[in-house]
């Protein structure tokens, strides 16, 4: 599925592998390695996002739930 954000620079959402905040500002990781910084935070970014796509983890930090590999989760007993 493509989704793109609303920002003056074209962001194709689906490519976008974690966001890492940091104050006012937010740090896109796309798949390909790419960084963009944007002076938004994640919490406002977020509100931009498919809500079923990204899990925020932190305050800080979130990712896009398509390349989560659950697979590699054990839980312990």
């Amino acid at each position: 599925m493509y989704h793109q954000l609303p920002l003056r620079t074209p962001i194709e959402v689906d490519s976008i592998l974690y966001l890492e905040g940091d104050s006012n500002y937010t740090s896109v990781v796309f798949t390909n390695g790419q960084r963009l910084l944007l002076s938004k935070n994640i919490a406002s970014l977020l509100t931009l996002l498919p809500e079923t796509l990204f899990l925020r983890l932190s305050k800080t930090h979130a990712v896009n739930t398509t390349y989560l590999d659950l697979s590699l989760i054990h839980i312990s007993q």
